[in-house]
């Protein structure tokens, strides 16, 4: 790893830990901080998998991503309804053209 791609992760570290402490004293962004933990999560993971060890990158890239699933569930809930009902217009229009 070079030195600049460690200076990158160390800088993104102590962002990210800073979010964590500003959270936790009570001047955090709210859930954006959940979201950004949650999507470093999935990325570390990936990056640990693509580069150096599935060990620790495999369990940090599927809690990143059930994190992030748990945080979507809402807006996918919303448009597997959306698309049942599209599909549901859909079929009976075709229904109408064939009698």
């Amino acid at each position: 790893m070079s030195t600049n791609r460690k200076t990158g992760i160390a800088v993104i570290l102590i962002a990210v830990g800073a979010l964590i402490l500003l959270h936790k004293i009570g001047f955090g962004f709210g859930g954006l901080t959940s979201w950004i933990f949650s999507i470093i999560l999935l990325v570390l993971g990936y990056t640990l998998i693509k580069h150096r060890s599935g060990f620790i990158g495999w369990p940090l890239a599927i809690l990143g991503g059930l994190i992030l699933f748990g945080k979507l569930a809402g807006l996918i809930g919303w448009l597997i309804a959306a698309a049942l009902i599209l599909y549901g217009v859909h079929m009976l229009k075709q229904q109408n053209r064939t009698i």
